[in-house]
């Protein structure tokens, strides 16, 4: 089994983008891989930086190539990740982002999920602060995959009332093809709106975690999110997806969807909605009227 590491690059601080391939390159007892790297329209100083990080990056045994593409002018994650994929030869697609790190085993974890059957794997994952080794919080997954297994296919389902399932995706190829790949049509907020596709489709039962942590999210001072009006726009795409989503699953009464804020321990977004009578519609598990049910998830 081949795996495609896909990591879509634009304007990384080198250290970081450095870090990333390093911890990738580092993999244990990992199967044979590949790394594409898309550069979306850097800069051209950053640009020859980049090309010096992979050339300076020791290879590891199990790396079959490293491939860097460029994309000519800014097209957005999305494309570029459907770029990477599309120049890639795995039969599973891992998605990384540039500024992040890869435990050591994370390659050799999710590959044995898939070996047991699952389409499609998600790990946990800390959030770090500008360095990687300062780890501000935990986000284990357990409880929302078992919600998931107790709710998929209803109105219920997690996917629509939290976007849990954030880092560490590895998806088999034949599977994301046949979904379409990543939508272009939305920037911001693409990863909600893969998800709840794959969770409406026939391989909604396929989904894998691996409960530990494989995956370190940085803090990044310098990524989109950090102004004001993208998480603004970012948010509010996010409640337009699942809005639409769970009007297709038959609650069709439902008028708008909006955050109720995060868990405290996993630190999920969460999502209610209101009908068209202005009353609240939430999961079981996140009943408002039971203030200390969402957080403790």
């Amino acid at each position: 089994m081949l795996i495609s590491v896909i990591i879509p690059v634009r304007n990384a601080p080198p250290p970081y983008l450095s870090e990333c391939l390093s911890s990738i390159l580092a993999q244990a007892d990992s199967p044979p891989f590949e790394l594409i790297l898309v550069d979306d329209a850097s800069s051209a100083p950053l640009r020859k930086e980049y090309e010096q990080i992979i050339q300076d990056t020791p290879f590891s045994t199990n790396l079959r190539r490293v491939e860097l593409i460029r994309s000519g002018e800014q097209i957005g994650i999305p494309a570029a990740r459907n770029l990477g994929v599309a120049n890639s030869a795995g039969e599973v697609l891992v998605f990384v982002d540039d500024d992040d790190f890869v435990e050591p085993e994370a390659l050799r974890l999710v590959s044995d999920a898939l070996d047991d059957g699952a389409n499609f794997v998600y790990t946990d994952h800390v959030d770090c602060g500008e360095r990687i080794t300062q780890v501000l919080r935990e986000r284990r997954k357990k409880t929302w995959h078992e919600l998931y297994q107790l709710y998929m296919g209803s109105i219920w389902d997690p996917f629509l009332h939290a976007t849990f399932l954030i880092h560490m995706h590895a998806v088999r190829r034949s599977v994301f093809e046949n979904l379409g790949g990543w939508s272009t049509e939305i920037v911001y907020g693409d990863e909600p709106e893969f998800h709840t596709r794959f969770s409406q489709s026939c391989f909604a039962r396929g989904l894998g975690h691996v409960p530990k942590v494989c995956y370190r999210h940085r803090s990044n001072p310098f990524g989109a999110t950090t102004d004001p009006a993208t998480l603004r726009r970012l948010l509010g795409n996010v409640e337009g997806i699942l809005l639409a989503r769970i009007r297709e699953r038959g609650l069709i009464s439902v008028a708008e969807c909006h955050r109720l804020g995060r868990c405290s321990r996993t630190h999920t977004g969460v999502y209610a909605y209101r009908d068209v009578d202005g009353q609240t519609v939430s999961a079981p598990y996140l009943d408002p009227s039971v203030p200390s049910l969402r957080w403790v998830l």
